[in-house]
C-alpha cells in the first residue's frame, strides 16, 4: 500500500502479507524505480535483518533502537516506512 504524503512516499505493509521484514523490504525496494532508486539517500530500520539487507545492496542505512527518549516511535503495526522526496 502506498501513500503520497507531501514531500514523498509512505510505503506500508499489504493486510495479510506476513513476509520477513528484510524479503518485503528487499522486494519494495526492486519494485521501486530506477529514478526513485537513484534519489534514495538511506533508510532508517530496526530490524537487524533489514539493515544487513539494506547494506548488503549499497543502501546506507541507519540502525534504529527503541529509546524512552523517542518521542517519535511509530506503533508496532507499521512495520516499515520509506520516505524520498521529490
Amino acid at each position: 500500500m502506498m501513500r503520497d504524503i507531501e514531500g514523498g512516499m509512505l510505503q506500508m505493509r499489504e493486510e495479510c502479507d506476513y513476509a520477513p521484514e528484510d524479503v518485503l523490504k528487499r522486494r519494495w525496494y526492486e519494485e521501486m524505480s530506477r529514478e526513485d532508486k537513484e534519489r534514495l539517500v538511506a533508510a532508517f530500520d530496526g530490524i537487524d535483518r533489514a539493515v544487513s539487507m539494506w547494506k548488503s545492496i549499497g543502501v546506507p542505512c541507519f540502525h534504529v533502537v527503541e529509546s524512552e527518549l523517542c518521542l517519535c516511535a511509530l506503533p508496532e503495526s507499521v512495520s516499515a516506512v520509506r520516505f524520498h522526496g521529490s
